[in-house]
C-alpha cells in the first residue's frame, strides 16, 4: 500500500483548504485548532512551532500571508475570518461576514 496523503487527527478531510504552507513552514486547522509546524533551513525534520486555538466554534479554512510569514488567515463556522500573527500566538484582527465563509486567500498589492 502506498500513501498518497496524510492529514492529522481532527482536521476536516471536506474542506480543501485546512492545509496550508509557506516557505518553511506548515500549518493545518483541526476541529478547534491550528497547529503550525516549522522546519530549520537543512534540516528534514519538522518541529511543531505553536497551537493557535479558537475554542468556541470550528475552523474550516486557513491561508498563510504570501509575503508576511507571521500572518495566517482562518475562517471559522460561525461567520469570522479572523487573522493570526503565528509569533505572539494572537488574532490581531477578526471581521463577521453575512454567511459561513468557505474559504480565504489573500490578495497582494502594494501601496
Amino acid at each position: 500500500m502506498r500513501a498518497i496523503s496524510c492529514l492529522g487527527a481532527g482536521t476536516q478531510p471536506w474542506s480543501s483548504s485546512v492545509c496550508t504552507v509557506h516557505k518553511d513552514s506548515f500549518a493545518y486547522a483541526s476541529t478547534l485548532a491550528i497547529y503550525v509546524y516549522q522546519r530549520e533551513t537543512g534540516c528534514r525534520e519538522w518541529t511543531l512551532r505553536s497551537i493557535l486555538t479558537e475554542p468556541r466554534v470550528s475552523l474550516t479554512a486557513l491561508s498563510w500571508h504570501p509575503t508576511q510569514e507571521q500572518l495566517l488567515a482562518s475562517v471559522t463556522s460561525d461567520d469570522r475570518v479572523c487573522v493570526w500573527n503565528v509569533e505572539q500566538q494572537r488574532i490581531v484582527a477578526s471581521v463577521s461576514t453575512p454567511s459561513p465563509p468557505l474559504l480565504v486567500d489573500w490578495v497582494p498589492f502594494e501601496r
